[in-house]
């Protein structure tokens, strides 16, 4: 154990060496500027403080280390005082001073380097050199330069926006009425109604019979006749055209489009458009104990039975084509009435009789049916959209034949009506059907 007066001479010049030690790292670190901010004289008046305190701090534990040393029995604890100061002095010394600071969280990426791109040039996805950086210290969506809705942009050589792109397009969408299909609607009766072709109505809808209409159905009704058509992929005004037997240029037109492009799902009016008629009913076999092929006719494509031996015709005619006009009379070049109707406008037997012919034949007439009445009269219904009977059939006066189409040699949906004295295509001849008709 030490002497008394030695130990309080050892602890005065350790207290000593730490204080002037404490002293010089405060003035090594204090700021030395002459134009101070008000943050650098807060620090400042900050530091002084801690400095004067620290000192007389110091004092203080010299003073309570030489009472301590004045008595034999304070030097083993004034030497664990010397150790645990000694200490503390190695933690701060690696310390240094300045300014502090940390992290409050992950916060949110933004680099303020923006480079536009031209997306309409041939380097699209590459970097103009020619361009210019554009700083700023905001970002986007604030007061400051960024990226604006509309526009390309690059940060770093990633494209981290988007072009927005005009959804304006030419619709006619706005022009398409709809219908709700009520009791004794019929579809020849609708389009009537709204001044349009049967077809119009037929393509509009994709209907694939007219059967399928029912009671609150609801129909698309056309602005006007032709295919009201949805753009799909790799369509265009020509393609569309040409596939719709229609012109390029009244497209265009009545759609408000000024070249040949179109976009997907867009809706647009084909003015005059033809698609596809009305599936042909598929005729039922006819008894093998009524077809015959004794007369063959012209040009045949099918059986063609004799002449009703069971029917006696007498009396008046049925008018055919319910609500249709005549579009063309009887004449010498025309030994027939065209009777004109919307497209798959009902086509009755004039009649009561049997089929001789069913079908589809290349001597113009397109689809056709032929009827033996008895007593050496026949009639013919051609240009039909659709068949509904099969040869060898009896058929009643009304019973419906077929549907008005516009099939062969025709310009436009009609029935081309004949009366015959003797057999069709085979010695007989064509008479004026009005001489027959009760219309």
């Amino acid at each position: 154990m030490l002497n008394a007066s030695v130990a309080a001479r050892r602890v005065r010049e350790s207290v000593a060496r730490t204080r002037v030690s404490v002293e010089r790292r405060l003035i090594a670190h204090t700021p030395r500027t002459t134009v101070a901010s008000p943050r650098r004289t807060a620090l400042a008046s900050t530091e002084r403080r801690t400095s004067r305190a620290l000192a007389a701090g110091a004092i203080g534990l010299r003073r309570r280390l030489v009472s301590l040393a004045t008595e034999r029995r304070g030097a083993p604890l004034l030497a664990i005082v010397l150790l645990a100061v000694a200490s503390l002095l190695s933690q701060f010394s690696g310390v240094a001073a300045g300014g502090t600071g940390g992290t409050d969280g992950p916060g949110t990426a933004y680099n303020p380097r923006i480079v536009s791109i031209n997306v309409n040039g041939p380097d699209f996805g590459q970097v103009d050199p020619s361009l210019s950086l554009q700083t700023t210290s905001s970002a986007p969506g604030t007061d400051g330069a960024g990226p604006t809705a509309g526009t390309y942009a690059m940060v770093d050589g990633s494209l981290i926006k988007p072009i927005t792109a005009d959804a304006n397009v030419a619709d006619i969408s706005g022009q398409v009425r709809t219908y709700t299909v009520r009791s004794g609607d019929t579809l020849s009766g609708i389009a009537s109604r709204f001044g349009l072709s049967l077809m119009s109505i037929w393509w509009a809808n994709r209907l694939t019979s007219a059967d399928t209409l029912h009671i609150g159905q609801k129909l698309q009704i056309p602005p006007v006749d032709g295919v009201l058509y949805t753009v799909k992929a790799g369509d265009s005004v020509t393609s569309i055209a040409r596939k719709y037997h229609a012109t390029a240029a009244d497209i265009r037109a009545f759609n408000s489009l000024t070249g040949d492009t179109v976009v997907i799902g867009q809706e647009i009016m084909v003015p005059d458009g033809h698609g596809a008629p009305i599936p042909t009913a598929a005729p039922a076999p006819a008894p093998p104990q009524l077809a015959s092929a004794s007369s063959p006719g012209s040009g045949a494509n099918g059986p063609v039975g004799g002449a009703c031996t069971s029917c006696s015709y007498s009396g008046s005619m049925l008018w055919p084509v319910p609500g249709g006009f005549i579009s063309q009379y009887y004449w010498w070049g025309h030994p027939a009435l065209d009777i004109a109707a919307a497209y798959g406008t009902p086509v009755l037997a004039a009649a009561a009789g049997v089929v001789t012919y069913a079908g589809w034949r290349d001597n113009g007439g397109g689809y056709q049916v032929w009827i033996s009445h008895g007593n050496n009269i026949y009639t013919t219904y051609n240009h039909m959209s659709a068949v509904m009977v099969a040869v060898g059939q009896h058929v009643d006066r009304g019973t419906q034949v077929g549907r008005v189409g516009a099939t062969g040699d025709a310009t436009g949906p009609h029935c081309h009506f004949e009366v015959w004295i003797g057999p069709i295509w085979d010695g007989g001849t064509r008479v004026n059907p009005l001489n027959y008709l009760s219309h």
